[in-house]
């Protein structure tokens, strides 16, 4: 999806310097309420636009970064800043990568205490943002730690960045920054679990559930963390 104001229009501009303001200014409270609408607004019309497809089956919601948060929000994350809509009953599961979170206790529990559908949360232990200081890797679990049992997948990939959960570098990152990010080592095992936890929660897929539970922690590496619940 295209959000207008937090999209990759942010690359032009220029200097490092200016680039991390322009992010800076552009993850606010406004922006994000934006995101969030502009996918409810998507939601509500597949199915009953000829321009967009004609999805009745389950849905599943994924983001990255800024992205994670907006699913987040979408998936009931309450904030006072963002209002509680409910969410379109055809999203089944909801995937975040680097999502994130801050505070601690009681107020986050509240504040995920309602994400009742099933939620993978996917992030690296050098996950600490884009050099904004905004946010560190331990961050990047609150959100796990926080919802309620029933579904509820963490999985933390040793030495992971934030890039590296960004998948491959858009034409602006290569046009200005001559930016081609190499997979990281551990794709195989993100798309193994990613392709399963939507296997298990849209196509109720029994076997793929199964690997969930006893297969994935097989292929991680030693300092890779798993976590249900």
């Amino acid at each position: 999806m295209q959000h207008p104001g937090s999209d990759d229009s942010l690359l032009q501009h220029g200097s490092p310097l200016a680039l991390r303001r322009a992010f800076k200014a552009a993850m606010n409270p406004e922006r994000l309420a934006e995101r969030a609408d502009d996918l409810r607004a998507v939601l509500a019309r597949l199915g009953h636009d000829p321009v967009l497809p004609d999805i009745h089956a389950p849905i599943g919601l994924a983001g990255h970064s800024f992205g994670a948060v907006t699913v987040q929000i979408l998936a009931g994350e309450r904030r006072p800043t963002q209002r509680v809509v409910p969410l379109d009953p055809r999203v089944r599961a909801i995937l975040a990568l680097s999502p994130s979170a801050r505070g601690e206790g009681h107020d986050l529990t509240e504040r995920f205490g309602a994400l009742e559908r099933p939620f993978f949360s996917l992030t690296g232990s050098r996950d600490d943002g884009m050099g904004l200081s905004d946010i560190t890797a331990a961050n990047r679990e609150l959100p796990f730690r926080h919802m309620p049992p029933g579904h509820k997948y963490l999985l933390v990939f040793a030495g992971g960045t934030h890039l590296d959960f960004a998948g491959q570098s858009s034409p602006a990152e290569q046009g200005m920054f001559r930016l081609r990010r190499a997979p990281p080592p551990f794709q195989n095992a993100l798309l193994a679990a990613s392709t399963a936890f939507w296997r298990a929660h849209l196509l109720d897929d029994s076997d793929a559930r199964h690997w969930l539970e006893s297969g994935l922690p097989g292929i991680l590496r030693n300092d890779d963390r798993y976590a249900r619940k």
